[in-house]
């Protein structure tokens, strides 16, 4: 509670002095290497920014879904509990559990145990089938430059890997990733080592 409380004046700290502090870590970069660092960074900043349109767009779908079908169900506040659940979703397991309470709660306060409860815990488990399979993979893999199935892919190794935090951190690691290996990939092709193969292969 105490790391939460502090994170938005981190945050607000961070923010304002990001300027200044990328500036001070361009000026220790070695003057011949600063072109490629920058163009680099700039990719990832890309990727990185475009991982968070990404994560918004996802909660925002998320919230109309499970805010439709708590509304079929018929419970009080359905469209509050749904945008709630969607907005905390941008954590892993965090969105899902924190609406299913809220959801079940006045299901049962308002109906007490009868179909609605199993109508509120169906709603959750269709979105979340329906997050992990098709809004998050395509999505993410639009936005960020990723195939669908190396996005699902390093969801499930990150989260075996690194549990919540993993998921959380594993598209935008794989984001960044990329454009190294990418950039690996162009100088290994424009290496002498690779044309010299490249000649003796066409003798």
């Amino acid at each position: 509670v105490l790391n939460l409380a502090l994170l938005p004046i981190f945050t607000f700290y961070l923010l304002r002095d990001w300027d200044e502090l990328i500036a001070g870590i361009d000026q220790m970069i070695p003057p011949r290497f600063r072109s490629d660092v920058r163009r680099l960074s700039g990719s990832i900043d890309e990727r990185l920014g475009a991982f968070v349109r990404g994560q918004t767009t996802i909660a925002a779908i998320m919230g109309a879904l499970y805010s439709v079908g708590l509304l079929i169900t018929g419970i009080d506040l359905a469209v509050v509990v749904g945008l709630i659940a969607g907005l905390l979703a941008i954590v892993p397991y965090l969105g899902t559990a924190v609406g299913i309470l809220l959801a079940s709660t006045l299901a049962v306060l308002k109906f007490g145990f009868g179909w609605e409860l199993l109508g509120v815990w169906a709603t959750f488990a269709v979105v979340q089938g329906l997050e992990g399979f098709v809004i998050t993979p395509r999505i993410m893999g639009e936005k960020v430059g990723l195939h669908p199935l190396v996005v699902m892919l390093a969801l499930l190794v990150g989260g075996n890997l690194f549990g919540v935090w993993g998921m959380l951190l594993a598209i935008p690691v794989t984001a960044a990733a990329e454009v190294l290996v990418r950039e690996w990939v162009r100088r290994y092709r424009g290496s002498g080592f690779f044309a010299q193969e490249a000649a003796e292969d066409k003798a």
